[in-house]
């Protein structure tokens, strides 16, 4: 089979010849035959044999990210004992593996490098997203905790977790983030608060009292919100926004005679005079910068645009307006269902048999075991909304366009 082929490439004959840098292209190997089979004891056998035969610590730290791939939304307390022997002899275990072994020492490692200003953001989001996984004990009021850190990820990371709380109060935590969060901290808020209908329903409830502004709520949420199972949600969402038409799931694309139409508006717009891309900059941040990357800016939710046809007006135009009309493959919008009562919108970025990672407007992944995934329902429609460009001046299309297509980076 595949699963055995690709082990028997991962794994050095006890006679061969390996090179310290041929090590770090087999974590990858090991990451994949393990996600395969990892109750397999012969596996486990191999894997020890490999982590024993490294020759040196940057070939064993090659390995062990590996081993944390394959292990990603897995429980590792019942790590078959060939392989903790060998963990044990190399003393390479990392923190993130350890919380998985449901190591007490590990835990309280976690919770004080979460409390230290000094650790990097990067290495707290991990840790966060381990104890998520683990369901380690009193993992909520770690997250509480990390709720207060200055860093963006880690509050999106905290936030991720505490949505397995099915706790109506928790709504209230999640709607005091909201004055003044930035773009990617509100969409994780959001993103929170979609998730449940009763919190949903509490998000509506600060609409109606003013605490948060209808405008500030971006319409690929309000779309979201409206799609919900709950018709009483359903009928607060259009009765806050009525010009807005929700498009059901699987709804498609908008009509063709009015993007035509629309098309030809623009064309003419933007022929009139050219336009600066040093303002158009300012604008992509604020419109598309939280989901698309151009230049090395920007963020992972969409197709990274650097390579995208931008010179071809008519199909960059298109794609703006109607951007469920083609979907880039890979970036189709899902809504997966869980067992506890949530329902996500995003793409799916990886599945097997035993998780299934969904990437939310966020850009944060999501790691479900299978076995809480009830269903994954796609929608039918791009994640990226119509009316991007709605409420833009002449001038400020001819700036916006004139950064979009430009063949390289403006900064001022």
């Amino acid at each position: 089979s595949s699963a055995r082929r690709t082990r028997r490439s991962a794994i050095p004959a006890r006679n061969s010849r390996t090179t310290a840098s041929s090590w770090p292209s087999r974590s990858y190997r090991v990451a994949s035959w393990w996600r395969i089979s990892a109750s397999s004891r012969k596996i486990a056998r191999d894997a020890a044999a490999l982590l024993d035969r490294a020759p040196d610590p940057a070939s064993v730290a090659a390995l062990m990210r590996g081993f944390e791939e394959a292990f990603r939304g897995r429980d590792a307390s019942a790590l078959p004992e060939e392989l903790v022997r060998s963990l044990a002899r190399r003393g390479q275990a990392s923190l993130g593996l350890r919380l998985r072994q449901r190591d007490p020492a590990a835990l309280s490692e976690a919770i004080e490098r979460l409390k230290n200003p000094s650790v990097a953001a990067a290495e707290k989001v991990q840790c966060l997203k381990v104890l998520t996984e683990v369901r380690a004990p009193g993992f909520r009021k770690i997250l509480l905790e990390a709720l207060e850190d200055p860093s963006t990820p880690v509050r999106q990371a905290a936030l991720s977790g505490l949505a397995l709380e099915d706790d109506p109060a928790l709504a209230t935590t999640g709607l005091r983030l909201l004055p003044g969060a930035s773009a990617e901290l509100r969409n994780s808020v959001l993103g929170f608060l979609a998730s449940r209908p009763a919190w949903s329903l509490a998000l509506m409830d600060a609409v109606d009292r003013g605490e948060v502004a209808r405008t500030s709520i971006p319409a690929e949420w309000v779309e979201r919100l409206g799609r919900s199972p709950e018709a009483a949600l359903r009928q607060r969402v259009s009765a806050a926004w009525p010009s807005l038409v929700v498009s059901p799931s699987g709804s498609g694309s908008a009509p063709k005679g009015e993007v035509a139409v629309r098309i030809r508006q623009l064309e003419a717009i933007l022929r009139k005079a050219p336009g600066n891309p040093y303002s158009g900059e300012s604008l992509f941040q604020q419109r598309c910068a939280a989901c698309h990357r151009l230049f090395f800016k920007g963020g992972s939710v969409g197709p990274d645009l650097t390579s995208y046809q931008r010179d071809h007006l008519g199909t960059l135009l298109t794609s703006i307006l109607d951007p469920s009309a083609e979907i880039r493959e890979g970036y189709a919008a899902v809504e997966v269902e869980t067992r506890d009562g949530r329902v996500l919108s995003g793409f799916l970025t990886d599945r097997d048999e035993r998780t299934t990672t969904l990437r939310g407007l966020d850009g944060q992944d999501q790691v479900l075991p299978a076995v809480e995934v009830l269903a994954v329902r796609p929608t039918g429609r791009s994640l990226m909304p119509e009316g991007l460009l709605d409420g833009l001046t002449d001038e400020q299309l001819r700036d916006f366009f004139a950064f979009l297509r430009s063949s390289q980076p403006f900064t001022r």
